[in-house]
């Protein structure tokens, strides 16, 4: 499981390694890059614990990554104007909130799971609760088998969305420099290229957004005329539930540029406040930033900045922790049957993000105030 990885590697790169951050910041995505490498390999062979199909959700990533880049966009400017203590105490409300969520969400399906015991198969339904059910699935029709024969696959679609669409921010921000480094093409910050390819990268983002929604609730639409039956956990596609989740995963991109932390850290609860099951958010999230790692890593190697010889031990280190903590993880929520297990880790690794990172937001404002900057906003440019 791979949640909020950056959020604790970075502060202890830092803290601990004693890395500048210009270091730790590429170190820290080789890393999680390995991770989510072993997290991919373990996870794409894994089934749906309620339906035959893969157990990561690739129709909610490939909604969720276009907008969550545009929030990330957006939050990265932010995070240049505002000052450091208003960082430090949005990053506080932020990760506590998301950190009692997620903790409770996890203590009452202990609960729920201890009282269940053993006595069948445990889903979730949209209201949150749990209930023993029959995991048996019978087609009513041919259409109902042709979709559930479509959906035992997995999709190529959104690879290819994925891709393309971090290959073009990618691109882009190589073009215009970012906080990865300056621009390869020579472009001045605050320019009128700079914000020219800024805004470019914007409309594509939202465009492909509203194509993927019509393409999932037209997919709802069939399902419904030819009575296909959802089962706890399932998504459904509806106009409603696309906006909200577009909407959602814009405000957690932002939250993720602005704050600073990894994506994972916002995409593993908030798929949780979405009601799916736990192993199920844990490795679409997990999916999601295989692609951003990787994009990570490609920039900062055109730039330069990957030291080789640390990046190659980080990336093994990566992979092999991640390997074992899955592969552990799985054993320990099959032998006790407690899914719950999984959220559990979750507040755990939120919780030590929140020390580290509120530690690091604390000596950047000491640092700040010895060097007798302003406390105030600050320019843009």
């Amino acid at each position: 499981m791979q949640i909020g990885g950056g959020g604790i590697f970075v502060p202890l790169l830092i803290l601990v390694g004693r890395f500048e951050p210009e270091e730790a910041i590429p170190l820290s995505n080789v890393l999680i890059g390995g991770a989510s490498v072993a997290n991919f390999i373990q996870m794409c062979r894994q089934r749906n614990p309620v339906r035959n199909k893969p157990l990561i959700d690739y129709n909610l990533a490939m909604l969720l990554q276009p907008l969550a880049l545009c929030g990330t966009l957006v939050g990265v400017i932010l995070n240049t104007i505002f000052p450091s203590w208003l960082l430090l105490v949005l990053l506080i409300v932020v990760l506590v909130v998301s950190m009692q969520r997620t903790l409770m969400k996890g203590i009452r399906l202990w609960k729920q799971e201890k009282r269940i015991g053993d006595m069948g198969f445990i889903t979730v339904h949209n209201s949150g609760e749990y209930n023993v059910q029959d995991s048996s699935i019978h087609s009513i029709n041919n259409q109902v088998s042709s979709i559930e024969v479509q959906e035992s696959v997995t999709p190529k679609m959104p690879f290819v969305v994925m891709f393309v669409v971090l290959a073009v921010s990618s691109v882009l921000s190589l073009f215009k420099g970012s906080s990865k480094g300056p621009s390869v093409i020579g472009v001045h910050p605050c320019s009128a290229a700079y914000w020219v390819l800024t805004v470019a990268s914007l409309p594509p983002l939202l465009i492909i957004t509203i194509i993927i929604s019509i393409f999932l609730v037209r997919g709802h639409k069939y399902k419904l005329r030819h009575n296909y039956s959802y089962l706890p956990g399932d998504i459904i596609w509806t106009i409603r539930n696309t906006t909200i989740m577009s909407i959602a995963s814009f405000i957690a991109g932002l939250m993720a540029g602005l704050l600073g932390i990894g994506g994972g850290m916002v995409f593993g609860p908030l798929m949780l406040e979405f009601k799916m099951l736990p192993e199920v958010a844990a490795a679409t999230s997990s999916f999601m930033i295989l692609f951003t790692s990787i994009a990570a890593i490609a920039q900062f190697a055109v730039l330069g900045r990957l030291i080789p010889d640390y990046a190659i031990w980080f990336c093994v280190l990566g992979f092999s922790c991640s390997f074992l903590g899955q592969f552990f993880l799985n054993r320990l929520v099959r032998k006790y049957k407690k899914t719950s297990l999984i959220i559990l880790c979750v507040s755990v690794v939120i919780g030590m993000s929140t020390i580290l990172l509120i530690t690091i937001g604390i000596m950047k404002i000491d640092e700040d105030r010895k060097a007798g900057l302003s406390f105030g906003f600050k320019s843009v440019c």
